[in-house]
């Protein structure tokens, strides 16, 4: 993070969300605040330069883009042969598939899962080649799978 008003840097870890004041982007320690010379003033003009992002996101919240991994509903068929079908064609485009049975809707929900943030659209883009429409589908976090 560079503070643009006086030329001074510091390197930070953004371990949160927020904040959530209009015209922020981020907060800093104290001890972050001083080194990049903003302590005093508590607002100034930064600009962020990414050094360095984990393969595993770390979060401990549970809401769509928060954990930094997605699954995305493609279906929920009545049909075992039709959600079958369709597995097996997630599975051959590479993506993976996972199938809960949903015994009170007589069906089967297909999803998409352990998707990273960085591949969200790309796999929205292979769905839609696929025939599954983005408006159709439901986005929603989950779990870290690694952990």
């Amino acid at each position: 993070m560079t503070n643009l008003d006086k030329g001074k840097s510091v390197d930070v870890r953004i371990n949160d969300r927020g904040p959530f004041v209009e015209g922020r982007i981020i907060d800093l320690t104290p001890a972050a605040a001083k080194q990049a010379g903003l302590l005093d003033s508590g607002i100034a003009n930064v600009t962020l330069t990414l050094i360095f992002s984990p393969d595993v996101p770390e979060s401990k919240y549970d809401r769509a883009g928060d954990t930094g991994w997605y699954q995305i509903q493609v279906g929920a068929y009545s049909s075992l042969l039709t959600a079958y079908s369709q597995y097996d064609r997630l599975l051959n485009a590479g993506l993976r598939p996972y199938a809960q049975l949903l015994p009170d809707a007589n069906a089967v929900r297909l999803t998409v899962r352990w998707i990273p943030a960085y591949q969200l659209d790309k796999t929205v883009k292979v769905l839609s080649a696929l025939g599954f429409a983005e408006k159709d589908t439901l986005k929603k976090s989950e779990a870290n799978p690694y952990k």
